[in-house]
């Protein structure tokens, strides 16, 4: 197909496209570990993608949004009022315990993207929200020809809004050629 006779239909995300990034992401939010802050349309958040590689499971977000869990903020995933927090103790400058984030950020200078494991969570997610994680283990590269689309999902931190006393953001689902 001709890139220039695409059409509309040809970069609109179908219902298929919206129920596979729906499983495989979900928002990741930066905040107090104990909810000290509560948790309302002013909590900042990400997107966590979940992948498997080497039989482990893992979330994947970019290096900036963990950068923004400054504080006593930690990145974490809920299941309802359940908290799903990405952070541990760990040893601090002065050598006191603080609770911070687990991600790690490879050549930082370079790439926007952070991973931490997620096995601890993994059965929760999978089983309570019907997470999926995309399988890299499972991974084939086939060549994709001139005409392919691309997707993108991700929850922005803007437009959040209340269903059934519980804070929500919508997952924006782009497309292009």
């Amino acid at each position: 197909m001709d890139h220039h006779k695409m059409t509309h239909e040809h970069t609109r995300p179908s219902d298929a496209m919206h129920k596979i990034a729906r499983a495989c992401t979900d928002p990741l939010w930066i905040q107090h570990p104990l909810l000290a802050a509560g948790h309302g349309k002013a909590t900042d958040n990400g997107t966590a993608t979940f992948i498997k590689f080497e039989s482990k499971h893992y979330v994947c977000t970019c290096a900036h949004v963990v950068e923004a869990a400054t504080g006593h903020n930690v990145p974490a995933l809920m299941i309802d009022s359940t908290v799903l927090h990405c952070a541990d103790y760990q040893k601090g400058s002065s050598g006191e315990r603080v609770y911070k984030h687990i991600f790690r950020m490879p050549d930082r200078r370079r790439f926007d993207i952070a991973i931490a494991p997620i096995d601890v969570h993994w059965e929760m997610l999978r089983d309570r929200k019907e997470k999926l994680a995309i399988d890299l283990d499972a991974w084939r590269a086939v060549p994709l020809p001139q005409d392919t689309c691309y997707l993108a999902a991700g929850y922005p931190t803007e437009h959040k809004y209340i269903v059934d006393k519980k804070l929500a953001v919508g997952m924006a689902l782009v497309v292009a050629e």
